[in-house]
């Protein structure tokens, strides 16, 4: 199999999902805008690119067949661009989203999960073979919780209801199965 590129791999899902495909023996490329500082496990090659600016992806992209995105910007601004250079190189795009998306919603009611929904219609109208996660709250996030767990030992925000958390392991788990099957 070619190389898979990830996107986000310095992150808490991405870098899981480096750790797994290297374990499966599969290459695996990573897009970052810092290569020099990306501290990234040992047989990963490090392509420096931005999303932002989706010319400075083509390097990036030759010779992959599948690419693991994370769009983490609160447009899609600049989308389309990435995926029309995608296509041009790779098969099929995983794509981690926000299990608050309504497919019945016009409009999404957490401007949260806006983005998220706008991602995944581009995604989807790509013309590539695609696959979007829908992870619920990923564990790592409950670092961003902690003073409000010490001062109330509750967790509170707008519109969220009780949940369990998903680790970022199990989410990386099935982008690979998506990845390579």
């Amino acid at each position: 199999m070619s190389e898979i590129l990830v996107t986000g791999a310095t992150g808490n899902v991405g870098r899981q999902v480096v750790v797994q495909l290297l374990a499966t023996g599969i290459p695996v490329r990573t897009l970052t805008r810092h290569p020099e500082s990306a501290r990234l496990p040992e047989g990963v090659t490090v392509a420096g690119g931005d999303l932002p600016d989706p010319d400075s992806l083509e390097g990036a992209l030759k010779g992959v067949s599948a690419v693991f995105l994370i769009w983490p910007f609160l447009t899609t601004e600049g989308a389309p661009g990435v995926l029309e250079v995608a296509a041009r190189h790779v098969r099929r795009i995983v794509h981690l989203s926000s299990s608050g998306v309504d497919d019945d919603a016009e409009r999404q009611t957490d401007p949260i999960n806006q983005p998220h929904a706008d991602m995944e219609r581009l995604v989807e109208g790509s013309g590539l073979g695609w696959t979007v996660l829908r992870s619920n709250t990923i564990a790592s996030n409950a670092r961003g919780w902690a003073d409000q767990i010490r001062a109330t030992h509750v967790v509170r925000g707008p519109g969220i209801a009780a949940t369990a958390v998903v680790h970022e392991h199990d989410v990386a788990a099935v982008a690979v199965h998506a990845l390579t099957d």
